[in-house]
């Protein structure tokens, strides 16, 4: 076909119109075939007794400017208030959210069915308290594509309080998106013997790392996410995006704050450590050495001293 066009001194349409005709097209263009030409990737949120922070969390899962998402809910609460709350959600079809209540359910048993009932290429857990930016999945996803290489997508995270305003969070891995060999993570996780990497609303995972987690979550493991990440970049390399694309919430009703779960964090992370250093590729002996006379043991210490005070507070409650 032949297309006349008539010279003009001037545009039929300024560049800003023009760019937002443009922008408007993709929108368009995406919600109608997005189903068909992107990835499947599951979002699975946990949820117990929080429905005032779980809408919020739900609603920055509807605002992602993805096109072809799936919401998985497990509710293993002793109330009805999230059943009632996301009932109008589940009468759009278009929302694909699957819900289900299992009042009887434990930490593990609801992480397990979440697992177990996903269809996505990729998944992302979301803490019932934490928040994802609108452009988080996207953005993840677009990094697995164009880098066949990593094996794990995660980024900086923001830390938030009760009321959603920011306070202080850790300094990021890096100043602009950086893709690091996955053996120097495992390494610089074993000298600061912390997650840097990023909690479970952080990190977007690749289906194959299912079996893997559900493994851990077996173990009930209190850092299930940190030993998955860790697994999957003993073969592959980590993408850093740097621009904040979660909200991780920091309050007083946590699982965290708990003693109990301090406790055995601080157990499975001398397991870890102590895992990988009978393999030299990550630390050396002088290294491990090295570590475990500055880190490890005032974490014993630290421990100890937790666990007499737990058995402490039993002793008197009884």
């Amino acid at each position: 076909k032949k297309t006349v066009v008539l010279a003009h001194e001037q545009k039929y349409l300024s560049d800003e119109i023009f760019s937002r005709l443009y922008q408007a097209g993709i929108q368009v263009f995406q919600k109608i075939y997005g189903k068909y030409l992107f990835p499947l990737v599951s979002v699975l949120i946990p949820t117990y007794n929080r429905c005032d922070l779980f809408s919020l969390a739900l609603k920055s899962v509807l605002e992602q400017d993805y096109p072809n998402l799936e919401i998985i809910v497990s509710d293993d609460g002793t109330n009805d208030e999230t059943e009632k709350y996301i009932q109008p959600y589940l009468k759009d079809k278009k929302l694909n959210i699957t819900y289900k209540h299992h009042k009887n359910f434990t930490f593990e048993k609801n992480w397990l069915w979440l697992l177990e009932n996903f269809h996505g290429e990729y998944f992302n857990f979301l803490m019932d308290d934490d928040l994802f930016a609108p452009n988080k999945i996207s953005r993840m996803v677009s990094g697995y594509i164009i880098n066949p290489n990593v094996s794990l997508v995660t980024s900086y995270r923001q830390f938030i309080d009760i009321n959603g305003k920011y306070i202080m969070s850790a300094a990021p891995l890096a100043d602009e998106d950086t893709i690091f060999d996955g053996k120097y993570i495992i390494k610089k996780t074993l000298y600061s013997l912390s997650n840097f990497i990023g909690e479970p609303t952080t990190v977007l995972l690749h289906k194959s790392a299912k079996s893997i987690m559900q493994g851990y979550v077996q173990e009930n493991s209190a850092i299930i996410d940190l030993k998955t990440s860790l697994k999957i970049l003993e073969k592959g390399d980590l993408l850093y995006i740097r621009e904040p694309l979660s909200f991780f919430r920091i309050h007083d009703n946590q699982d965290q704050n708990s003693i109990e779960r301090t406790i055995d964090g601080r157990y499975h992370f001398l397991k870890v450590f102590s895992e990988y250093t009978k393999n030299e590729q990550y630390l050396s002996r002088k290294e491990a050495g090295k570590i475990a006379c500055e880190l490890i043991v005032p974490s014993c210490m630290e421990t100890l001293a937790l666990f007499c005070k737990l058995l402490k507070m039993r002793i008197i409650g009884m």
